[in-house]
């Protein structure tokens, strides 16, 4: 997704888009997008409803303070890969929310 993402960094890019292109269901998807933008890497443009649609438009871009984050964590993720390892990076790490 980050990789996705990081191919226009300046561009606003639709939540369904990003399902679209990953193939990955919308649950999948939002809990992502959503993730990512608790943790500050993504921040999310909510401009309100769509006046013809009445359907909320929101997009996403990755926040200019987190791209070398984001580019570091995925040559980490790259290098593990090519090593063999089994474990996968799952994004950042957040503290447990307390509610």
């Amino acid at each position: 997704m980050l990789t996705l993402l990081l191919q226009h960094p300046e561009k606003e890019i639709y939540g369904y888009r990003v399902m679209d292109a990953l193939e990955y269901s919308s649950g999948k998807t939002y809990r992502i997008l959503a993730r990512l933008t608790g943790a500050n890497w993504l921040i999310r443009h909510d401009p309100g409803v769509d006046g013809v649609s009445g359907k909320p438009r929101v997009t996403y871009s990755i926040a200019p303070s987190a791209r070398t984050t984001i580019k570091a964590a995925l040559a980490d993720a790259r290098e593990r890969e090519r090593r063999g390892s089994r474990f996968r990076a799952h994004g950042p790490r957040l503290p447990p929310s307390i509610e």
